[in-house]
């Protein structure tokens, strides 16, 4: 017992601020803006009580702060050995089965979602943490013989077989927005191997190709229409289709006009009263904005791109390849995640539905993204521990 309350003392010690401070204010922030953009909504379009969604986040960033938590003092071996990533693989593939034959979606024909003891599950964004843990696996044990420009053909098929998997039924649900994240995890987790620029951008390039070949298809055939095609529409002109598709970003737009420097105020957003749908989930921001203008939402990118940088430097500095990737891989799911949400609010980039990490409502993504902010942690007190157990024989000499 005092072994384990010296090791338990020992990690705390370590703690990195710059990750812990800034998680730690987007989950208190994010409740506070699902409640202020939620109040409406919740009363009027479902007839819940006033705080239905705040209690609901409440206990979402509750749950995963306390996942985060045990996951920092938990051994690495469990999310880096072959055997418990094989489980978590397989199991994420049998709820994206599940899902796709028995879940409920958006009412067009999307199924993303199936409820368990209440609480509705995505397995989507299960998935972006499984695709990053099984490659990262595969890397390392493809990596210690041979260096990234040395993979042969049958490595990559190895590598790309699972994700490709995931992609595939994601993209059959349809959640395009997820499979973007998915396709930027993989190519991101690539940076740090190693591989020269020549040869990553040719399977950058190659990528690219796929996703767009891959999207005309859909087109041609029908798959991508409706709804979906209606938001491709909806990037390219959104005034042509304001009343349609185009409606929700043009509401945005005015939301983000409002709210100018410094907004008109926190909890007076006019966009929020039945203009914008759905304001507590993926357009949070553009209520965030209006509220507290610019300056909130430059305090809220600088945090999440905080946490992005430090999971960089992180996979920078540590020898070990499996955590590297890991880092890296984490890094990049939050930064392209936020980077989707804040483009398709914008208009840089068709909408898809994506959540802002932390802030969004929504269990599954709050309780993965602790999870990976577990994980992200436990690799940088192992590092600082490595380094300070290097730091003493220089000192005692």
């Amino acid at each position: 017992m005092k072994k384990f309350a010296s090791s338990l003392w020992q990690k705390m010690r370590y703690f990195d601020l710059w990750l812990l401070v800034p998680y730690v204010v987007l989950l208190f922030f994010g409740a506070l803006m699902v409640y202020s953009a939620s109040v409406w909504w919740g009363i009027v379009q479902y007839d819940y009580e006033p705080n239905h969604f705040y209690i609901r986040q409440m206990i979402f960033a509750t749950l995963g702060f306390v996942i985060f938590m045990v996951t920092v003092f938990v051994k690495k071996q469990l999310y880096t050995s072959p055997v418990p990533v094989a489980v978590f693989a397989g199991i994420t593939v049998l709820m994206l089965i599940y899902v796709r034959l028995m879940g409920w979606g958006d009412g067009a024909g999307a199924r993303s979602w199936f409820s368990l003891f209440g609480i509705n599950v995505q397995p989507a964004e299960v998935a972006k943490l499984a695709i990053i843990v099984v490659m990262t696996v595969m890397l390392t044990h493809f990596l210690k013989r041979r260096h990234a420009d040395e993979l042969l053909t049958k490595h990559y098929a190895l590598l790309f077989a699972y994700p490709l998997l995931c992609i595939v039924l994601v993209a059959s649900q349809p959640d395009l927005g997820a499979v973007a994240v998915m396709l930027s995890l993989v190519m991101g987790i690539f940076i740090v191997t190693g591989v020269s620029a020549r040869r990553y951008m040719r399977m950058f390039g190659g990528v690219v190709i796929a996703a767009v070949a891959a999207a005309l298809i859909g087109v041609l055939t029908g798959y991508i229409s409706g709804n979906r095609l209606g938001r491709l529409k909806a990037w390219l002109d959104p005034f042509e289709y304001q009343t349609i598709e185009g409606y929700q970003v043009i509401q945005g737009y005015v939301a983000i006009g409002s709210g100018g420097l410094g907004g008109v105020g926190l909890g007076h957003s006019a966009q929020k009263l039945g203009y914008l749908p759905e304001p507590h989930t993926d357009f949070i921001m553009a209520v965030i904005s209006e509220e507290l203008g610019f300056i909130g939402v430059l305090i809220v990118v600088v945090l999440l791109y905080t946490i992005v940088c430090r999971a960089l430097i992180i996979a920078l500095k540590t020898p070990d390849l499996h955590t590297r990737f890991l880092a890296a891989g984490i890094g990049t799911w939050i930064g392209i995640q936020t980077f989707v949400n804040l483009g398709g609010m914008l208009g840089f980039i068709p909408l898809t539905g994506v959540t802002l990490p932390f802030v969004s409502y929504g269990g599954t993504s709050m309780v993965l993204l602790s999870l990976s902010m577990g994980i992200l942690m436990n690799i940088s007190i192992h590092e600082k521990v490595r380094q300070s157990k290097q730091r003493k024989p220089e000192t005692a000499a």
